[in-house]
């Protein structure tokens, strides 16, 4: 016997025991399933609660990439910067970017993501410093990481970005 359980508004069929599953573990399912990072992010978008879509964007992202699907994880990258201006929504993009060798658009996520309020701006000026670095732009990368780094000098990662 089978039981339905709700993902983003869309009833599914699910195999018995899958009851347990959380809402990004359903969705991976779903994505192995049918690799259709569009049917995926159309799921995403229709969770209520902003907060938790933007945690299952940034996760589901991150699987894509920890999995090997790098090209659908620049797709969803575009359709997250399409969709949506969240600073960790736009950091999430950056990375997939930077992994990408498109160290421009990287820099133009991060940037957005600042302009945002992040909580965790420190962290993105140093992914960002890294990138301008691996984008040629040597001089103004030491200057925000050195900057980074007097502002928030527990952050181990500006010191390795500024040290490559």
């Amino acid at each position: 016997m089978s039981k339905k359980k709700k993902v983003a508004k869309r009833e599914v069929q699910m195999d018995p025991g899958l009851e347990e599953l959380d809402p990004i573990e359903i969705l991976i399912e779903d994505f192995e399933k049918f690799n259709d990072i569009e049917r995926s992010f159309q799921q995403i978008s229709e969770i209520d609660h902003l907060a938790e879509r933007i945690k299952i964007l940034v996760d589901f992202s991150r699987y894509l990439t920890d999995s090997g699907f790098f090209t659908e994880a620049k797709i969803f990258a575009s359709l997250i910067e399409d969709n949506y201006e969240d600073s960790e929504a736009l950091a999430e993009c950056a990375r997939v970017y930077f992994g990408h060798k498109e160290f421009g658009k990287c820099i133009e996520m991060n940037k957005k993501a600042l302009l945002l309020n992040s909580e965790r701006p420190e962290q993105i000026q140093s992914d960002m410093g890294l990138a301008l670095m691996k984008n040629g732009n040597l001089e103004e990368a030491i200057v925000l990481l050195e900057s980074t780094i007097k502002d928030n000098p527990g952050l181990i990662d500006a010191y390795i970005n500024l040290a490559l």
